[in-house]
């Protein structure tokens, strides 16, 4: 058995391919990134032990692929009027050569390896036909034995079920089938986003091109092309009132998983802003930068949020979401000295009357929706051959306890809108002077609780500071809180309410925790917080996870805490 692989690839010529890239990338950076793949997509090929063939389009362009491919038996160019003719045209020369079987492939397959391969050859050894499916519908390989002209002919690439309709024209063909594994190609931004995170630690062409392309830290996207032809262009400059060929300085406020923050002065007016680019969600919104920039629409009127200008959702330069606003002063909050401060923040946001037509979500049992977040989170863990048993025991201890909670029953606060996310570094403090909370990145309708229990559970606490507060600490900032309210809505449930979000956010905290380690320990992610990877133990450490369960669910630790 002589086997075969052909790769199927367009020559990486700058401006001739990875097109859909631009203006992300330059044409000179696609050609470039398309070469990282195709070095990649020759080794796994080269691994295999089988015969290379290489298929490539245009016609002149067989010299960086010879490069790339100096192993291949043999390098043609594609002859065909469409891509369906072109594949045909290619599998029909090599089987004709004496190869069975044979597997063509396309180029845009960073990810893939030998494996891939040799279980799409085992695959032909009880079928006639293989096809290797790709997340979009597609099909980044097929297997023949011989030709099959039905299978190529008439067909329509690029949208729809391809593969779906691949696979029907083998049937009505009378070929036997098997289905090879799948594999991402990547074609459009958002696959260029998920490919990064894929690749994050690993040290194929692909991944050290990516590196280079894209240097860790959010300073590093203002460099960009993209940044910058997103920053001099019309759907940037307009909402701002400034004219073409404006130049404008930016400087990293810094990044986090899914957003990065810049601070630039507006030439015009003199007003410090923010840009805000945002790369994915947390609470998987498709439009998350809206989600956001609407919650700081509804915020406005508490005079403690940032000022939203505009938002850009459109994605045709950028790939991703933009928002503007005023950029705020201050320092991050500090439990030892500015519990009054956050009291006053907090007391002014929930009492907000919540919009009628607020986009903000509005789960109907907040905190059994916490829950069941956390179920999920710990499960990972539990289900993880490197998880601790002492951890995984004493978080099944926490879910069964915390379980036993009224977590469903509705509650009878008034509505507010709530931050969620009440970590130290979301203040901004300024003492004898207006104070505030940025980084609305998940916003709810939900009850003032949600947001006291979070902000002051020992895991939100500690995560920064090392700080853990004592009930009489708790007692203090609420009495400041119930102050600062000024009997702008009813403050009658919270004392039932609060205990049950303190403590489901303490269980949500170590879950939280053990997820991350799961994600931290896999092959090819690299830690590169040493303070977060110092936390994740201390977090799932016997004696924490004991204080959590014994201190803070098995008693009521606010017991005898009064407004």
């Amino acid at each position: 058995m002589d086997r075969a692989v052909i790769c199927f690839t367009r020559a990486p010529v700058p401006g001739q391919t990875k097109t859909r890239l631009m203006p992300l990338l330059s044409g000179e950076a696609c050609a470039e990134l398309h070469a990282a793949f195709l070095r990649d997509v020759a080794r796994a090929c080269r691994e295999t032990g089988a015969a290379v063939y290489v298929a490539y389009t245009p016609e002149g362009g067989r010299g960086p692929l010879a490069d790339i491919f100096p192993f291949a038996r043999g390098l043609f160019p594609q002859e065909g009027a469409d891509l369906g003719q072109r594949m045909a045209a290619a599998m029909d020369r090599v089987l004709a050569l004496g190869h069975s079987p044979c597997v063509l492939i396309g180029s845009d397959l960073p990810l893939l390896t030998a494996a891939h391969l040799n279980k799409a050859f085992a695959a032909l050894e009880g079928a006639d036909a293989t096809l290797g499916p790709t997340p979009d519908g597609g099909y980044y390989l097929v297997g023949l034995k011989r030709p099959c002209p039905p299978l190529f002919a008439g067909k329509r690439y690029g949208s729809g079920d391809v593969y779906g309709d691949a696979v029907a024209a083998l049937e009505a063909a009378g070929r036997s089938f098997a289905p090879a594994p799948a594999c991402a190609d990547v074609d459009t931004p958002e696959d260029l986003r998920a490919l990064r995170r894929a690749l994050a630690g690993a040290e194929s062409h692909t991944a050290r091109y990516l590196k280079q392309l894209f240097p860790t830290g959010g300073a590093s996207m203002i460099h960009t092309e993209a940044f910058q032809q997103y920053v001099h262009s019309p759907a940037f400059l307009d909402p701002l009132g400034l004219p073409p060929g404006t130049d404008i300085p930016f400087a990293s406020l810094g990044q986090g998983e899914y957003n990065a923050n810049f601070r630039f002065h507006h030439p015009a007016t003199g007003q410090d802003l923010v840009l805000r680019v945002n790369t994915g969600s947390q609470m998987h919104l498709p439009d998350q930068i809206a989600y956001e920039f609407f919650a700081l629409t509804d915020l406005l009127p508490t005079g403690r949020t940032p000022r939203p200008l505009f938002y850009d959702d459109s994605r045709a330069i950028l790939p991703y979401g933009a928002l503007v606003m005023t950029w705020l002063p201050g320092r991050h909050l500090r439990y030892e000295e500015d519990m009054g401060a956050a009291a006053e923040i907090l007391a002014d946001i929930h009492a907000l009357p919540v919009p009628e037509n607020t986009r903000l979500l509005r789960p109907d049992r907040p905190a059994e929706s916490i829950y069941q977040e956390c179920l999920d989170m710990a499960g990972r863990y539990l289900a993880w051959e490197g998880a601790d048993k002492t951890a995984c025991r004493l978080l099944e201890t926490l879910i069964r306890e915390v379980g036993r909670l009224p977590l469903g029953e509705p509650s009878p606060a008034p509505p507010a809108i709530v931050s969620t996310e009440l970590n130290s570094g979301n203040f901004l403090i300024n003492p004898g002077e207006r104070s505030y909370l940025v980084d609305w990145e998940k916003p709810l309708v939900s009850e003032p609780a949600q947001d006291l229990g979070h902000f002051l559970a020992p895991t939100t606490t500690f995560w920064k500071t090392d700080v853990i507060l004592s009930p009489a600490d708790i007692g203090d900032f609420l009495r400041r809180y119930a102050a600062a309210v000024r009997g702008r809505f009813d403050l009658r449930s919270l004392a039932e309410r609060l205990p049950l979000y303190f403590t489901v956010t303490c269980l949500r905290g170590v879950s939280w925790c053990a997820m991350a380690a799961v994600e931290y320990a896999q092959p090819g992610r690299a830690l590169t917080n040493a303070d977060t990877q110092v936390k994740l133990g201390q977090y799932l450490s016997e004696d924490f996870l004991k204080n959590i369960l014994e201190t803070y669910v098995r008693r009521d630790f606010l017991k005898g805490v009064a407004l």
